[in-house]
C-alpha cells in the first residue's frame, strides 16, 4: 500500500477494559497524580477515563484499574453504495500495523478473485420518508403499517 494513498486510514488505539478485581498495588501514575479529587479518589471509573494522566497511561503491567491493550487498525474502502452515494468501508485489526495491512490486502485479493462478496448495508430512511410515513399514519386513523 502506498503511504500517500488517502483511501485508507491506519491507526493505533489504546483499549482500556475495567478489571473486576483491582490489583494490590496502586498504579504509579495514580500515586503521583495531584488531582485525585477529579476522579473522586479513583472510585469513579468514568471520570478516570477522562483524566488527562490516566488517558496517557499505557503501563499495562502496573495499572490496577484497567486491562490495557494496544490495537492496530486499518480501514479500507470496499464498495460504493449507489443509493446513498457513500463509500462502504471495512476495518481490519492486528497485533501490529503490518498484520492489519496484511489482513486487508488478503481481503482485497479474495474480493477480486470472487471468493468473498462485500455486503452492502441497508439504507436508512431519510427524514423526508419518515415524515411521509408519519403523515400517512395520521391520515389513516392511526393504523400504522
Amino acid at each position: 500500500m502506498n503511504s500517500n494513498n488517502k483511501e485508507y486510514k491506519i491507526g493505533t488505539y489504546v483499549n482500556k477494559k475495567v478489571r473486576q478485581k483491582r490489583l494490590e498495588k496502586m498504579c504509579p501514575v495514580c500515586k503521583k497524580c495531584p488531582n485525585k479529587s477529579f476522579c473522586k479518589h479513583r472510585k469513579n471509573v468514568k471520570l478516570m477515563r477522562k483524566c488527562e494522566n490516566c488517558k496517557e497511561c499505557n503501563d499495562k503491567e502496573h495499572c490496577d484499574v484497567f486491562y490495557i491493550n494496544i490495537q492496530h487498525k486499518i480501514t479500507i474502502p470496499v464498495a460504493f453504495d449507489d443509493e446513498n452515494g457513500k463509500i462502504i468501508r471495512k476495518s481490519f485489526s492486528g497485533k501490529s500495523s503490518n498484520e492489519a495491512i496484511y489482513n486487508s490486502e488478503k481481503y482485497k485479493k479474495d474480493i477480486e478473485s470472487g471468493i468473498i462478496k462485500p455486503k452492502l448495508k441497508k439504507t436508512i430512511n431519510s427524514i423526508v420518508t419518515i415524515i411521509e410515513k408519519f403523515e400517512e399514519y395520521k391520515n389513516r386513523g392511526r393504523r400504522y403499517k
